[in-house]
């Protein structure tokens, strides 16, 4: 993506630039110059909350940026880190980045969910019988809708473009995609939508037992007519993505479906209380660079942390909780000598 961009409210200085998101050693965005136009940011930090482009895909706003490389020769160069790429739209500010609705579609959701449109009675047909006529008919399934909670509707929804037509017809076909909708009783700020964004995919995580990644994001303003696209880094995303079947996951949407609202509320509602054990589960699912040893402990913390909160809400002290687990140990081994047991308890 390339065009002029611009600094928004510090400098009002305009340097010409690129912005790869897959670029994260130097920074997703190259500038040709700089913001300041001097040395000044050698010795400081130069972090502009928003900066405003104007790229070959329309109108771009960068938020969080921070400075993290200059280079100096015939043509000045510099390179930021970047929290979030908008593009559609210039917001002025942070406060001013505000959705209504969110429109998400993530790897495997189409496998999780598995509802076609496509009669699959008439592509067997088709296979049966001599290749004289080919028919095939799609209906976009119904869309499923779920209250989140007071101020937020979740539903699932199902897109497809009609065939293209040329003067020379080789080929027509139809692509479904499934997205999750978020939509919510007044607009939200960014941070707030991340937030509700991040239990979803932690909810898809546990059902399809692998990490899923946001390959579309697009949210909705009331005053702007196109949809804004949002882009952000996603540590470890792999290049390539493997969809998951359905026969591997924990569980499907058809196993949860009569009660989907039910299991995203328990969920939602939960993440206040279970907070650590959704951080210490979630960040093995998401780190594959973690030592062995690491992810063990990680996983003991979890089972622990579960343990306390759900199991024993009594909140038993640590020196009687130590004891019974000296006892069931003792008991297991099925050693008798009181005065092991005893040793072993002090």
């Amino acid at each position: 993506m390339q065009g002029p961009v611009v600094a928004s409210r510090k400098t009002r200085r305009a340097c010409l630039g690129n912005i790869d998101l897959r670029s994260t050693r130097r920074g997703p965005l190259e500038l040709i110059g700089s913001f300041t136009g001097s040395l000044a940011t050698l010795t400081g930090s130069f972090a502009p909350e928003i900066v405003l482009g104007e790229a070959d895909q329309g109108l771009v706003t960068l938020r969080d940026c921070i400075q993290t490389q200059f280079t100096m020769g015939s043509a000045n160069s510099s390179n930021f880190k970047l929290r979030n790429v908008l593009r559609g739209h210039h917001f002025s500010s942070e406060s001013h980045i505000r959705f209504e609705k969110l429109f998400v579609r993530y790897s495997s959701l189409d496998e999780w969910i598995n509802r076609s449109g496509f009669d699959r009675k008439v592509l067997v047909e088709n296979v049966r019988a001599p290749l004289e006529r080919l028919n095939v008919v799609y209906e976009f399934p119904s869309s499923v809708e779920a209250a989140l909670s007071a101020d937020c509707e979740v539903s699932l929804r199902f897109q497809a473009n009609p065939p293209t037509l040329t003067h020379v017809q080789k080929e027509a076909y139809i692509v479904q995609q499934n997205y999750v909708r978020l939509a919510f009783a007044s607009e939200r700020g960014l941070r707030d939508c991340y937030e509700t964004l991040f239990h979803l995919r932690n909810f898809l995580t546990l059902a399809i037992l692998t990490p899923i990644y946001a390959l579309e994001l697009r949210g909705h303003v009331g005053d702007v007519e196109q949809p804004i696209t949002i882009s952000f880094e996603q540590r470890y995303m792999p290049e390539e993505l493997e969809p998951v079947l359905p026969f591997k996951m924990l569980f499907t949407f058809d196993d949860i479906a009569a009660k989907f609202e039910l299991f995203l509320k328990n969920w939602y509602s939960k993440r206040v209380s279970l907070k650590t054990v959704y951080e210490l589960y979630f960040d093995l699912a998401y780190n594959p660079h973690m030592y062995v040893d690491d992810r063990f402990l990680n996983m003991c913390r979890a089972l622990e942390a579960y343990h306390k909160a759900v199991i024993n809400s009594q909140r038993i002290n640590l020196r009687v909780r130590l004891i019974e687990i000296v006892d069931i140990c003792w008991n297991v081994l099925a050693l008798s000598s009181q005065t092991k047991i005893h040793s072993c308890k002090q």
